[in-house]
């Protein structure tokens, strides 16, 4: 008896961690690649996403068994708009292909699907700052970015901010969990929030 009332919380915690752990490396693999794709050339060689001075989007993807939603881009004027469009949802599933795709949306879906086959459900808001991605967070807990509410602020020119705009490399999460949303949500980070009120 004392030792499962010893060992359970003990196992749960590691779990806790390992699941917060792999969600902040999924985060960081996804920046990763936003950032690849951002500054992938189009089919006139140019970049995908603009260097200008206002060039700034925060994508929104959401997961749900395998198929990739993409959310309108709010600020279309920040990618080239040679050869595709942007400001358009996508969805986003086997048999979506490049060749009939009209939409940015839809390019960076089918990109995204590709770098992560494995990634069956989730939600990924993505801060891109002049081809640049420079933030990430995710969740594997729900499929519907209506349930998150308590996630760190993304900054219009660095990663992360707080309430008065301030740079942070530290978010009071729920307390005492670096990775668990004040909603017990597990919210992956890149770069990582540690623990901070």
């Amino acid at each position: 008896g004392v030792l499962v009332a010893i060992l359970v919380p003990v196992l749960l915690g590691v779990t806790i961690r390992a699941n917060i752990g792999s969600a902040n490396s999924t985060a960081s693999e996804i920046k990763k690649q936003i950032g690849i794709f951002c500054t992938m050339a189009d089919a006139n060689r140019k970049n995908y996403m603009l260097m200008g001075e206002d060039c700034r989007e925060v994508f929104t993807l959401t997961v749900s068994d395998g198929n990739w939603h993409i959310d309108a881009a709010q600020n279309p004027s920040a990618f080239s708009p040679d050869t595709v469009t942007w400001g358009n949802a996508a969805d986003v599933d086997e048999s979506t292909t490049t060749t009939s795709s009209q939409y940015g949306e839809e390019l960076l879906g089918m990109y995204l699907k590709n770098c992560f086959p494995e990634l069956r459900n989730g939600v990924i808001r993505a801060n891109c700052i002049k081809g640049v991605c420079v933030s990430v967070w995710y969740t594997p807990d729900t499929t519907d970015i209506s349930d998150i509410n308590d996630v760190p602020q993304f900054g219009t020119t660095v990663a992360w901010v707080d309430d008065n705009g301030d740079e942070i490399t530290k978010y009071r999460w729920d307390g005492t969990t670096a990775g668990i949303s004040a909603d017990g949500y597990t919210i992956g980070t890149a770069p990582m929030l540690d623990l901070g009120i």
